[in-house]
Order: C-alpha cells, then structure tokens, then sequence
C-alpha cells in the first residue's frame, strides 16, 4: 500500500516541476528575448543544447568502454569461495611435517 505522505510529496513535487519549470522557463526566455533577439537566443539554446548532447555522448561512450573492459576481464574467486576450502578434506598444517616412509 502506497503511503499518504508519499502521494502527497509526489503531488508537491509535480507542481513544483510544472509550475515553476514552466512557468520559469517561459518567463526566463521572454527575458532573454526580450534583451538579445529571437535569432540570437535561438541560437544559444542550439549551442547549449548541442553542449549537453556532446556530453551525454561522451558519457555514454564512456560507460560503454568502461562496461566493455569490465566484461573483458576475468572474475576472481575469494578464496572463502574456492574449490579447496569448499572440499571436506581438511588441509595440512604448514607446522606439521610430513611423513616419509623409510625403508
């Protein structure tokens, strides 16, 4: 079951987003029209726009490569996880010397 506090901060949140977003947005633009022209502020937000694109590329591409290198390497085992500690047999003792039979 959903909580009432969590519906109510979404409530909260998504008037935040379109109300201030939006009503932001298109106050601050018609500012920036206002001052440099509608070709020049077209153009910066084409600039900024194609900055953030070429970010998210090269984040993108980045997390790929990171991805790709990760998959490419082999994966260790803990030692707790290995065969040998997984086997029933007890190991030797390093202190304890071994047995030779002598005839």
């Amino acid at each position: 079951m959903i909580s009432v506090m969590f519906v109510w901060f979404a409530g909260i949140l998504q008037g935040v987003f379109w109300g201030l977003g939006n009503g932001g947005g298109t106050m601050m633009s018609g500012v920036l029209i206002e001052m440099f022209g509608l070709t020049n502020t077209f153009r910066a937000f084409a600039i900024g726009g194609a900055a953030v694109l070429a970010i998210l590329l090269l984040a993108q591409y980045t997390a790929s490569c990171l991805e790709h290198q990760r998959k490419e390497r082999p994966d260790y085992e803990l030692l707790s996880d290995s065969e040998e500690s997984k086997s029933e047999e007890p190991k030797e003792v390093l202190d304890e010397k071994p047995t030779s039979k002598t005839t």
